[in-house]
């Protein structure tokens, strides 16, 4: 008994330092998240929206490059890639994210799973991008993950969405192509490059398809409509090599339902 007594303390000890340690641990972490977080929160909160204003493009899409920082960079690449494995939606052309909850047809089934780091995110595009009207701020975030070579059809996001997408992309530069929905014919590219913010409304975000091609380099032509606003000054035909990049797609769908209403209305 006397032994049992003294095994059963043993690993009562090991248990509580194990999971004591944990905590702290977390808890170092979480303040070092939020230090982070608190430094960036006033970035770009002055930002001269007009002046980043792509004017060779229809109306109406918006290009800050830089809008990130290399630690700022580092720090959301790593939140992202912390996400467990299930989290993960693996389809034949890229992998994603989703956070806020599901779009349907009815708007947007809420599900409370977006992480307080994002929700910092969102809040300090909402102040750079006055697009983003009150009551129409963001609740939905989709990250995809793009491997050099893959890509995406041309698509429009649809009715669902309030007519603003913000945009950003970490990791490696891609290239935007633009299409008429009526006529599907091309009319420029944005060329994407890391820690950018693009936004995409009105007109250019409804009667028009974007998507990107899946090729492993990007030629540089008079075709990038957003070249004078980009970071770096590329040469004519100048072949860039594509690397693994991260998207961050931010936007608002203005009807929204609980997943329990959506359940209940199914069985209805």
């Amino acid at each position: 008994y006397i032994r049992f007594a003294y095994v059963s303390t043993g690993w009562f000890l090991l248990i509580f330092c194990t999971v004591f340690t944990q905590l702290i641990l977390r808890s170092c972490c979480t303040c070092v998240h939020f230090s982070v977080l608190k430094n960036m929160a006033h970035s770009n909160e002055n930002v001269d929206f007009m002046k980043y204003a792509i004017e060779e493009a229809p109306a109406a899409a918006f290009y800050i490059p830089e809008y990130f920082n290399d630690k700022e960079e580092e720090f959301y690449t790593q939140q992202i890639y912390s996400a467990p494995a299930p989290k993960w939606t693996s389809l034949s052309a890229r992998r994603l994210l989703n956070y806020g909850g599901i779009v349907g047809k009815k708007g947007l089934i809420q599900v409370n799973d977006i992480p307080f780091w994002l929700r910092a995110l969102m809040k300090r595009v909402c102040k750079s991008v006055p697009l983003f009207t009150p009551g129409n701020e963001p609740n939905h975030v989709l990250i995809n993950e793009y491997l050099p070579g893959q890509g995406i059809m041309p698509h429009t996001d649809g009715p669902a969405y309030f007519p603003v997408v913000a945009n950003i992309t970490l990791g490696s530069h891609t290239v935007l192509d633009l299409y008429e929905t009526e006529t599907r014919n091309y009319i420029g590219s944005f060329l994407l490059e890391r820690k950018s913010l693009l936004i995409i409304s009105e007109q250019l975000y409804v009667n028009f398809q974007h998507g990107i091609k899946e090729v492993k380099e990007d030629e540089i032509s008079e075709k990038i409509l957003n070249y004078k606003l980009c970071s770096e000054k590329y040469s004519s035909e100048e072949k860039i090599p594509r690397k693994t990049r991260i998207s961050i797609t931010i936007r608002n769908v203005p009807k929204t339902i609980t997943a329990f209403t959506a359940v209940f209305n199914n069985r209805a």
